[in-house]
């Protein structure tokens, strides 16, 4: 067993942790910066439980460091932008979601390859098997975007650092990702009911300990027994990065090879979750030691 199956098995066994409840918020929506507000005069929308992403195609790109074959632990990289699409669920006035302003988002993800249906059961992802990853370590941005005034870019509206993930894999592979909040834009999101007095999740998150706040994200990919192909990835500093937190050099290789697929995530839910320690801890406290884990140079 190489030290990247190791570390796969490692995260799948960290990775047995239940979620936390969502928590409900709602969307102070502010105005077109002419101080008229989207909606109402309040600019508040009805409450919701989640944010829905629809049609989302995520790029997943697995180094095959040796050249023979996307393996239980190979490394996967995934990546993604898109649009919120629904305040989940629609319970009432979305002051003008999607038509007068927007959340949009992109992320990037690390991990290890899981191959699961395994019809040879040799660890290798083979014909008619389902691959799916475990996702460790990656980022997920949402931003807020004023449509209606020209010129003006999107403003970051929260920030999210990945801890862990964990999937189960049948017609589809149901993922979810758990994750810290890092930072939130004031006077945007809003729990109801309030959390320690603080409504604004701003606040939650300034005045309160890490653990009792956090983010999960669930999606089904309905088509994970594609096989990815080589179709020259163009390695970005975000994998550099993880390559050389690693202790990865791929000059040390001479049949590496990036192979890429693209997927579909029919609906997936980003959910924020407050008032427990949150999974999203937990599950931090199960990869702590993984990182001292490295791959054995080729000789």
């Amino acid at each position: 067993m190489n030290k990247l199956t190791k570390i796969f098995a490692g995260v799948v066994l960290a990775g047995s942790t239940a979620m936390a409840s969502a928590a409900p918020l709602y969307v102070n929506s502010g105005d077109n910066d002419s101080g008229v507000p989207f909606g109402d005069a309040d600019g508040f929308t009805y409450t919701f439980d989640a944010f829905t992403f629809n049609d989302l195609q995520p790029v997943s790109t697995y180094l095959d460091l040796e050249g023979d074959g996307i393996q239980n632990g190979t490394l996967v990289f995934d990546s993604a932008v898109g649009e919120v699409g629904l305040l989940n669920p629609d319970t009432g006035s979305d002051e003008f979601f999607t038509d007068a302003w927007s959340l949009t988002f992109d992320y990037k993800l690390w991990g290890y390859a899981g191959i699961s249906d395994d019809v040879v059961a040799n660890g290798v992802f083979d014909d008619g098997e389902v691959l799916a990853a475990q996702f460790v370590g990656g980022f997920f941005n949402m931003y807020f975007d004023d449509d209606v005034t020209d010129g003006v870019d999107p403003v970051s509206a929260m920030t999210l650092s990945l801890t862990g993930s964990t999937f189960n894999a049948g017609g589809g592979v149901n993922l979810s990702l758990f994750a810290e909040i890092e930072t939130v834009l004031a006077n945007l999101f809003f729990l109801d009911p309030s959390f320690n007095g603080d409504s604004d999740l701003a606040a939650v998150v300034a005045n309160n300990d890490p653990s009792q706040y956090g983010a999960t994200i669930t999606a089904e990919i309905t088509d994970a027994t594609q096989a990815p192909t080589d179709q020259g990835f163009a390695v970005t500093s975000f994998e550099t990065d993880v390559l050389t937190s690693l202790g990865i050099d791929l000059d040390d290789y001479d049949n590496e090879v990036f192979l890429t697929r693209t997927t579909t995530l029919p609906s997936a839910n980003l959910e924020i979750q407050v008032s427990s320690p949150a999974s999203i801890a937990m599950m931090g406290l199960g990869l702590i030691g993984l990182a001292g884990l490295r791959r054995v140079k080729k000789a």
